[in-house]
């Protein structure tokens, strides 16, 4: 009988199942949090929690400069147009995303929001809107269509 009570417990034989003596288990008396359950166990998961609201975990720190998130973005230069495009496979690259835009006028700055979204930035209002003649098209490489609309400069 394994010891959380259920034959043959796969989790027990590697001596992990939640319901085995020192497994943190959730059972009535069987440890778990409220049941003096393991500490290290208890304490592993507040280290997973405190690395993932610091930042450390090698991610983008959570509550970072969306609205509201105190960040400050640079204003765009003077005359610029500003897009935004969705809508774009996950592994799209700057290159394949500055190939299927460059026609249309030099590029200021590309800011991804998003795997599939990102704002862009052209030197001149009249490049951002002839860049609009893209929307519906597939960028080289992807397999959707992408969304292209005209946003104002920041």
């Amino acid at each position: 009988m394994a010891a959380c009570g259920k034959p043959g417990c796969k989790w027990c034989a590697k001596g992990e199942c939640w319901g085995s003596k020192g497994g943190g288990g959730g059972g009535k008396g069987k440890g778990g949090f409220n049941g003096g359950g393991s500490m290290a166990q208890m304490g592993n998961i507040m280290k997973v929690i405190q690395t993932l609201f610091s930042g450390k975990g090698g991610g983008k720190k959570w509550g970072g400069s969306g609205k509201g998130g105190g960040g400050k973005r640079e204003s765009d230069p003077p005359g610029s147009g500003r897009i935004f495009v969705r809508g774009m496979d996950f592994g799209t690259t700057d290159e394949q995303f500055n190939a299927h835009f460059a026609s249309f006028g030099e590029i200021v700055k590309v800011r991804w929001v998003s795997k599939g979204a990102c704002e862009v930035v052209f030197a001149s209002k009249e490049s951002a809107t002839a860049a609009l003649a893209m929307d519906k098209s597939t960028i080289e490489g992807n397999k959707r269509f992408i969304d292209v609309i005209l946003k104002e400069s920041e």
